[in-house]
């Protein structure tokens, strides 16, 4: 396992909401160029297996930031603090920027996430601390209410020993790809993941909640 597996039950795939573009409805009131403050609880749930079996971990913490916004550009940028707790336990910090197209009925947004987390389990590290960069392509599609989302995530890793070299693009490469729904202020996503990590790939599925303005 390596940094984005830990970042992906973090963030419910991963993300793990954020660093996913925000799903239709969930941006804060557009005002165009101006700044908006955003501040947002982090809640869910995700099971993964691997080579050294199956995790799985309830994430809670929070996210903030500012949305800049003319139409259809949307830019932000996200601070995230989020544990993990469970079979797997950690935490990832996270200070990213992301810039896209959002449109009623599609979105997509790049930019870059710098983070540092650590992950174990039963007492035994998983994931060394380290410093790590992921480079998130992510898209959404349908209307507000129902959506598909997608993405593709490659990382660089500061620390040799959690790279992957079967990594496609980087030291390691995922992609991910699920639906999500809103229900008045409140968003249920449930997303796939895979992921190339040191040792084999870590797949499985993750459950997260999003919430509006803040």
């Amino acid at each position: 396992m390596t940094a984005l597996a830990l970042a992906l039950l973090l963030i419910g795939v991963g993300q793990a909401e954020e660093p996913a573009p925000p799903p239709p409805g969930e941006t804060p009131v557009r005002v165009p160029w101006q700044p908006t403050p955003y501040l947002r609880p982090v809640v869910g749930y995700s099971r993964f297996s691997g080579e050294g079996g199956a995790y799985g971990g309830l994430q809670l913490g929070a996210t903030g930031g500012l949305a800049l916004w003319k139409a259809p550009v949307l830019e932000r940028t996200r601070v995230l603090v989020a544990w993990t707790t469970g079979s797997l336990s950690g935490i990832d910090l996270r200070l990213g920027s992301f810039a896209g197209v959002e449109q009623e009925w599609w979105g997509l947004s790049f930019g870059p996430d710098l983070f540092w987390n650590r992950c174990s389990t039963a007492g035994a590290d998983l994931l060394a601390p380290s410093l790590g960069l992921d480079f998130p392509l992510d898209l959404h599609l349908g209307p507000e209410k129902v959506y598909a989302l997608g993405g593709l995530v490659p990382a660089v890793l500061f620390e040799p020993a959690r790279r992957a070299d079967e990594a496609l693009l980087g030291h390691e490469f995922g992609w991910r790809a699920g639906i999500g729904a809103h229900f008045g202020r409140v968003g249920l996503n449930l997303q796939y993941s895979r992921r190339t990590v040191a040792g084999g790939a870590l797949s499985g599925w993750g459950v997260s909640l999003s919430f509006q303005g803040a």
